[in-house]
């Protein structure tokens, strides 16, 4: 699990250094918000992690506080993505790069596959049970693929793909929510795990990470379309004036 995270950390880490020069902002800006996007990823990492060492995710009862964690996450990556270098750097990462990264789901069903198979992940939250986000990840691949190609099968494909992907993920958090502690018989292997670290990494941040980037890629979307709608009229104006 800490590797996937890592993994996938220094992945979107990667990709925002190299779309930072695309985003059309003076040097400075682009250090400025490269510095805060890093300082943002390192802090919520060891805040998460350390509250994980320390037991505080590790509590029974509704909602669950790993969850909380996520949502919290997730209104926050979403709340920077409306700011003026948000905006700027949602536009010059490409619409394909979000889709390929979902790819990363791949591992993470794996790991909890491996979790089932040792008794601390209950079955339904594997693909052997009622998790089926691998069929997301695995969709992750040719989605990418046509979005990057573009034409008219493209924008069907993001859309389809990040919907579809948001369903999953809902369908996993009912399925967690109703085996975490308190929810199961005693004596029933229950999500108990994803409350230590480094399980935590789970719900707070490569969930975040998925649920955050179909949101994302589809403000993407949208904030394209609006490129090519402003680019559309300046054109028609410019042949009026002609």
């Amino acid at each position: 699990m800490s590797a996937i995270t890592a993994a996938v950390v220094l992945l979107i880490l990667r990709g925002a250094g190299a779309a930072l020069p695309r985003t059309g902002l003076p040097a400075e800006a682009q250090r400025g918000l490269r510095n805060r996007v890093f300082g943002v990823v390192a802090g919520w990492l060891l805040l998460v992690g350390g509250l994980g060492a320390l037991g505080v995710f590790d509590v029974p009862g509704l909602p669950p506080r790993p969850m909380i964690a996520m949502v919290l996450g997730t209104a926050g990556v979403l709340f920077a993505s409306f700011s003026a270098g948000g905006r700027a750097l949602l536009r010059a990462v490409p619409l394909h790069a979000l889709v390929y990264l979902q790819a990363f789901r791949i591992a993470v069903e794996l790991v909890l596959w491996m979790g089932y198979q040792r008794g601390i992940i209950p079955e339904a939250m594997s693909f052997e049970g009622r998790n089926w986000d691998l069929l997301i990840g695995l969709a992750a691949l040719p989605a990418g693929y046509l979005v990057q190609r573009g034409g008219t099968t493209a924008r069907v494909a993001h859309v389809a793909f990040n919907v579809l992907g948001l369903v999953s993920l809902g369908n996993i958090a009912i399925v967690a929510t109703q085996h975490m502690p308190g929810q199961v018989p005693s004596g029933t292997v229950s999500m108990a795990v994803v409350g230590t670290f480094p399980f935590v990494y789970l719900p707070a941040v490569l969930v975040l990470v998925a649920l955050a980037g179909h949101l994302l890629s589809l403000r993407q979307l949208a904030l394209a379309r609006r490129s090519q709608a402003l680019a559309a009229v300046e054109i028609q104006k410019e042949r009026a004036l002609a």
